[in-house]
């Protein structure tokens, strides 16, 4: 080809319009008429979930609610509810 150059500018200003946005995994080359270049988005950056203030000794802050974990808070939704069983007549 005759202008090779041309190709791997125009491959270079688009790396560069998409700033850092992308990787590039393989330079611009040539395979035989064409000109390539491997590039790949960046992984997002992970968000975390902002904690509710703490006092010096651990415990949340005053008019902040915490959920009881405890399990006398809920009771299992799986365990039977208890059948009361008597003595019947005539029988202690």
């Amino acid at each position: 080809l005759a202008h090779p150059n041309i190709g791997k500018d125009l491959l270079e200003q688009m790396r560069i319009a998409l700033g850092d946005s992308l990787i590039v995994e393989a330079p611009p080359k040539m395979e035989g008429k064409n000109m390539t270049m491997l590039v790949s988005s960046k992984p997002p950056k992970p968000v975390r979930a902002p904690r509710p203030p703490q006092s010096s000794d651990g415990s949340a802050q005053p008019g902040v609610e915490r959920p009881a974990a405890t399990a006398e808070a809920a009771p299992a939704a799986n365990v039977a509810a208890p059948v009361a069983v008597g003595a019947g007549p005539g029988e202690k």
